[in-house]
């Protein structure tokens, strides 16, 4: 049966998972595929921790079922005092955001996504268009869509600079389209 995995950091992916598979061998599954270590991994189905020694069955998942993926967070290289927290790229400073993704089942995941904070908001609509097939559940509205950023409808022809986005600030998505007054 197909199960949707979503992993902390916003990554959804679908794996064929055996109806008596024990959570044990969906984790060496998930470490051969892609990679996590079997000891980092934490499962999740309908808020309980899957035990390893339990099965598929036992926790009465069902195709399609979403089951949450925790892992350790990464530690993050300690910055040194002459460097930027940010790099430069084409005359503008990088940083990260999240990005709040609806998706085809899950209701949004958390994307991080890199921007330079001197382009315009229409690049990251430009750049989710173009990476909407990497991600398994990604979903963006088809009928148009704005970005919200501290509760405000960002101008897409204004910089992020100006809409005053720092590092790991969140944008959200909303279906539609604004309307000038």
């Amino acid at each position: 049966m197909d199960l949707f995995f979503e992993a902390g950091d916003g990554r959804c992916f679908k794996e064929e998972i055996w109806f008596f598979s024990t959570v044990l061998e969906i984790k060496q599954k998930l470490h051969k595929r892609y990679g996590f270590p079997i000891s980092h991994q934490t499962l999740l189905f309908n808020g309980k921790i899957m035990e390893d020694k339990r099965d598929i069955e036992y926790y009465n998942i069902i195709q399609g079922s979403r089951i949450l993926l925790r892992l350790p967070p990464e530690p993050k290289p300690a910055a040194k005092a002459d460097q930027p927290e940010t790099s430069t790229s084409g005359g503008g400073r990088r940083t990260t955001v999240t990005v709040l993704v609806p998706t085809e089942t899950f209701g949004t995941m958390r994307v991080a996504m890199e921007v330079n904070l001197a382009d315009n908001v229409s690049e990251l609509k430009k750049e989710l268009w173009r990476m909407r097939h990497q991600i398994y559940g990604f979903c963006l509205p088809v009928e148009g869509f704005f970005f919200i950023f501290k509760q405000n409808v960002m101008e897409e022809d204004r910089s992020f600079r100006w809409h005053g986005v720092k590092t790991d600030d969140v944008i959200e998505i909303f279906n539609g389209s604004v309307a000038d007054s």
